[in-house]
């Protein structure tokens, strides 16, 4: 069955099982063995839009960090449900977007990891969003109805030598 890309407006048409195979979207269910289909999407829209190993190693961070958190805990129930991925390549930039119906959570507006002074004294745990934030040049949330989009925007690195905070 063909997915149908996340409405602009914020809707999530259909009930998709499968993406078109276009580089740019996939749905994938949620569930953890879905994130291997992830990777190779990834694969395939990085060939696709000939992006840099740093830009494709950040977008593929940031896939890490939150589908598993979405798949875990966006959900109240033990329904299947459906997670939308964009990406849009424009000139010097690509977008990430992530589409989900699970609860209500803006990782934006979340506060900051402590700054620990060593590893033995870290507590597990909460560095995934400042991580996000850290590689992306911006990033909105919005909750449109049900749905939760996320959008982070990432200034591609054609050589690779960016300087990460």
């Amino acid at each position: 069955m063909k997915a149908p890309a996340v409405d602009p407006g914020g809707g999530v048409p259909g009930d998709p099982q499968r993406s078109s195979g276009a580089p740019d979207q996939l749905t994938i269910a949620n569930e953890v063995d879905e994130l291997h289909r992830v990777a190779a999407w990834l694969e395939q829209a990085t060939a696709h839009f000939d992006w840099s190993p740093r830009t494709a190693f950040k977008l593929d961070l940031m896939l890490n960090e939150a589908l598993p958190n979405i798949i875990h805990y966006a959900y109240t129930d033990q329904e299947p449900h459906h997670i939308h991925l964009r990406v849009e390549d424009r000139l010097e930039q690509v977008t990430l977007e992530i589409c989900d119906d699970g609860i209500a959570f803006d990782p934006f507006a979340q506060h900051r990891c402590a700054d620990d002074s060593s590893l033995e004294t870290a507590a597990p745990g909460g560095r995934g969003i400042p991580l996000m934030v850290a590689l992306s040049d911006a990033r909105e949330y919005q909750r449109i109805g049900q749905i939760n989009r996320l959008r982070v925007v990432l200034g591609q690195d054609e050589t690779g030598d960016r300087q990460y905070p």
